[in-house]
């Protein structure tokens, strides 16, 4: 990617990207939680299909990778010329970490 092993970043750099990343996860989190119905349990599905909150919370995580991330991952390969494993690491690192947040809501609500 370009960067040089040997040289450590600045720390105001770390600390900026550490707050960004912050600031993200708890949009992340706002919109997962929308997607999930967290504020109300009727519409996730659960009385028309007998589906436990642990299910549809992974359903939503899922559908939300497949619909937002993924794609974006697919272009950071074709237009920023990024490897396939590069992208393998990103997009299982985005697909596990809402699969996290979408358990923790689920347990949460």
């Amino acid at each position: 990617m370009g960067f040089d092993p040997d040289e450590k970043p600045p720390t105001g750099a770390l600390i900026q990207g550490m707050l960004f990343m912050l600031i993200g996860n708890f949009f992340l989190v706002y919109v997962l939680a929308h997607n999930m119905g967290a504020y109300d349990p009727v519409s996730w599905g659960q009385e028309a299909t007998g589906a436990s909150a642990i299910s549809v919370a992974g359903m939503a995580a899922f559908f939300t990778w497949l619909g937002f991330f993924l794609p974006v991952d697919m272009g950071i390969v074709t237009w920023e010329k990024k490897s396939w494993k590069l992208f393998g690491i990103n997009t299982s690192y985005h697909l596990l970490n809402l699969l996290l947040v979408a358990a923790v809501i689920a347990y949460m609500g």
